[in-house]
């Protein structure tokens, strides 16, 4: 059912790093270029034996991103069949690193699974079953892309391909096979996407064991620098606020030529994911296996959690955050967590030192409507956020600070108040912070639709039409996708995929409303994440009460609407969200509703008279004004949200984007992450 705003993204995220910790069998390879190549492509001679040559290509650019032509490596190699030993000199005429395994598939899967590193290798094809799409025509559907694509000869078999990767269930190996000739849509090694059947292609591991007749290629890595004795934090604990602590790790330069390092230093991350980093270290040179020891110190300022790691920028501007590790260090020797508390004191302080602080959005509580025939198109709060302080028990769960409320009841024009904030016993605003919020609600009058002659358009409802059905025993079954660019890896990108599971629970009281709880089981990779929605219907909206996520000791009261009556094309309302991607900032959400005669199909089939609303935010704000290191950092945060519902069947579709771009910082350029959900029913009962 509906997910509601965008903590979908943020769930679906936080599954998937869960998962990707948890699987071992499962690795498939991916660098931020395109680095696929095929015998058949315009920069070989075409010759049927160059799929050794074409393998080369793909190490090199895999490691180096740099296109060398394949009939370059064949004019190296020399006209005659390709062995694995002529690969390997040509792999190290071109400043490739390798190592030649030991015989057997296992040695493979260790390469690929545990050092991540791409594999050249010698197989006979016929050790391979046929796939569906074998010697068939270009309009194959790419999901067809399971075993041998097309007919070898007995005495022709012999062919190298790069294994990349292992299947989620560990029972195909993931190869980019260079064995592709002609173009797309005049051959058939290519689908109807336009993609070759040889990129991302699966062969069954069973059969991969006896189809390797040789040894494989292992393809390393450039040599970079790597941490030689493990980050940390010297200072004992227990940590305070106002304390300064010590860090101290050593690197060392392991290429061939001197590096230099732009800044040096421990990174960190404070409780509220705010850069807390060690002193800066610049302008550092190191020579061939020149070791560097970093020392330095950083100054607590806030309770909670805080996360350190080694990290530099070189001169090209790029930061690496996870720096390769020494002989006989682990993952654990890069990172250093610590827990920061409040020292005692047997006075109440006025101010907030020693207790922990946090920044929340200011969400206005508007109850009441305005005169009919308005509507509200926009409500404002200045400020729009307010740093308080208090018990850490009081403080950790909240989200937003609402207002006390504001009655809006039958206005006709745009009303301002000032109003205080709804501060919970043991919570205080932060001394020299304003107290009273300044909310001003615009309202317009509502545009009256005129109905042509020639199409009479449906624009309004009723509100007792059934788009968000509540009855005990209702269930929905979504597919979930989830896209998600990241500017910090230069475009490196991610798909995942899943289900959702949504079902209507009996009724119950909470807190003074009868609620409708639904639970909502997020599925992926055969794991299940539960939580659950508690749902109000009253005369004037559809809305979410509360949420309860495993880790809630109870249900969080919310307020998020779904459907606002009138259920009339143009009507809008307007909410305080917070964004999805980190740092997090609150956005100023716009919700209209576009159509109540949409035709939408999806898996589960196709839908007419359908509900269509959308939403759409912006905001932008400047963190770190008045710090000296890092410099201030600006984010700007785009949302786009487009859901369906399908009368007396309820949510059917949802699609939502959302855009942060960031730039400043330390890294000191402009990046951008992106993320992309697509809901769409399935099932429903």
């Amino acid at each position: 059912m509906k997910l509601m705003r965008w903590k979908l993204a943020y769930i679906f995220l936080f599954i998937f790093l869960i998962f990707q910790t948890n699987m071992v069998l499962a690795n498939n390879i991916v660098v931020p270029h395109e680095w696929y190549r095929y015998q058949g492509a315009s920069d070989s001679d075409k010759k049927g034996n160059d799929c050794g040559p074409a393998s080369v290509a793909m190490a090199i650019q895999f490691i180096k991103n740099t296109f060398v032509p394949i009939r370059d490596i064949r004019n190296y190699i020399g006209p005659n069949t390709a062995t694995s030993e002529k690969l390997k000199t040509s792999l190290q005429h071109w400043g490739i690193s390798y190592t030649h395994l030991s015989a057997g598939a296992q040695n493979v899967i260790d390469a690929v699974n545990d050092r991540n590193h791409i594999v050249i290798c010698p197989v006979a094809m016929l050790c391979f079953s046929p796939g569906l799409d074998i010697d068939s025509e270009s309009d194959d559907d790419p999901a067809l892309h399971y075993d041998r694509y097309c007919s070898f000869t007995e005495e022709l078999q012999g062919h190298f391909i790069v294994v990349k990767g292992i299947s989620d269930d560990g029972n195909w190996i993931i190869v980019y096979d260079p064995g592709v000739w002609g173009s797309y849509p005049y051959s058939k090694y290519w689908y109807s996407n336009g993609e070759p059947k040889g990129k991302e292609r699966y062969y069954k591991l069973s059969e991969f064991s006896n189809a390797i007749n040789s040894r494989g290629i292992e393809i390393l890595p450039e040599p970079h620098p790597i941490i030689t004795s493990p980050l940390k934090i010297t200072s004992d604990p227990p940590y305070y606020v106002g304390d300064t602590i010590n860090a101290e790790f050593s690197i060392t330069n392991k290429n061939t030529t001197p590096i230099t390092f732009t800044v040096l230093t421990v990174g960190g991350r404070d409780p509220n994911n705010h850069v807390s980093d060690f002193t800066i270290r610049q302008n550092i040179t190191l020579e061939p296996s020149e070791p560097y020891n970093y020392q330095g110190t950083l100054t607590l300022n806030k309770v909670g959690d805080y996360h350190f790691f080694c990290t530099y920028q070189t001169p090209d501007g790029n930061w690496n955050t996870n720096v390769d590790l020494g002989v006989e260090l682990v993952d654990e020797d890069r990172t250093e967590e610590i827990v920061v508390i409040a020292r005692e004191s047997e006075d109440t302080p006025s101010v907030s030192l020693g207790y922990p602080e946090k920044i929340l959005p200011v969400k206005p509580r508007i109850i009441g409507k305005p005169a009919p025939g308005y509507y509200i198109s926009q409500i404002l709060a200045k400020p729009d956020e307010i740093k308080i302080f208090g018990n850490y028990s009081k403080i950790n769960n909240l989200e937003f600070l609402e207002t006390i409320p504001i009655n809006v009841s039958g206005i006709t024009k745009t009303l301002s108040v000032k109003v205080p904030p709804a501060l919970n016993e043991g919570l205080n605003i932060v001394e020299g912070k304003t107290t009273l919020i300044e909310v001003t609600i615009q309202v317009k009058e509502a545009l009256v639709q005129k109905t042509l002659p020639l199409k009479e358009e449906v624009t309004e409802v009723s509100s007792s039409e059934n788009y968000f059905p509540l009855e005990e025993g209702r269930r929905w079954e979504y597919q979930v996708y989830v896209n998600e660019k990241e500017g910090l890896y230069l475009g490196l990108e991610s798909k995942i995929s899943g289900k959702q599971v949504c079902t209507i629970l009996p009724q119950r009281e909470l807190k003074g409303k009868r609620v409708t709880p639904m639970q909502i089981e997020d599925i992926y990779r055969g794991s299940t994440y539960t939580r659950f929605l508690f749902y109000v219907k009253d005369q004037n909206s559809i809305y979410e009460f509360a949420s309860q996520k495993p880790e809630d000791v109870e249900p969080k009261i919310i307020h998020d609407d779904i459907i606002k009556y009138p259920i009339k094309v143009g009507n809008s309302w307007q909410e305080m969200e917070t964004s999805s991607l980190e740092p997090r900032i609150s956005v100023p959400i716009n919700t209209t509703i576009e159509s109540i005669d949409e035709v939408v199909t999806v898996p589960a089939g196709t839908f007419k008279k359908c509900l269509k609303i959308k939403s759409t935010g912006f905001a932008e704000k400047v963190f770190g004004e008045e710090q000296v290191w890092p410099p201030k950092e600006n984010v700007k945060v785009e949302k786009e949200r487009y859901d369906w519902f399908a009368p007396n069947v309820g949510h059917i579709k949802i699609i939502l984007k959302e855009k942060k771009t960031y730039s400043g910082g330390a890294i000191g350029i402009t990046l951008s992450d992106y993320i992309e959900v697509i809901m769409q029913l399935e099932t429903f009962k």
